[in-house]
């Protein structure tokens, strides 16, 4: 079954409206460049790889605020939050960077991404 069939049947098929929560965990890898990886990319080579699809279906939600940037660590508050009146703060969004032949070695990228995205 494909996504969209399955958001489709989910709609159709529910007794009530349901929430939907679609997430990817990452952009294009195939951008990761060899050696000294994160020093060779380009900024929009950065922002294409910590890309992710985090896309909401928040029917009945009536005070949705959609002006603030949702990472997936914050998903779940932030449908809480919306739909339900919950009061949780938000946590800090954090980018780390790995080399997919490094797991081991993780790198804060934040700073790098939040400019990307003023400009």
């Amino acid at each position: 079954i494909l996504a969209i069939d399955l958001i489709d049947h989910l709609i159709d098929n529910s007794p009530e409206p349901p929430i939907i929560i679609l997430q990817g965990d990452h952009g294009n890898n195939s951008l990761m460049p060899e050696g000294d990886w994160l020093e060779s990319l380009s900024d929009e080579m950065l922002f294409e790889i910590m890309g992710n699809l985090n896309a909401f279906y928040l029917p009945n939600c009536n005070s949705v605020d959609t002006s603030k940037y949702v990472t997936p660590v914050n998903t779940f508050r932030f449908v809480l939050n919306n739909c339900f009146g919950a009061n949780f703060d938000l946590l800090d969004d954090k980018y780390y960077y790995t080399y997919k032949l490094n797991e081991n070695y993780y790198k804060d990228v934040t700073e790098k991404i939040e400019r990307i995205k003023k400009n």
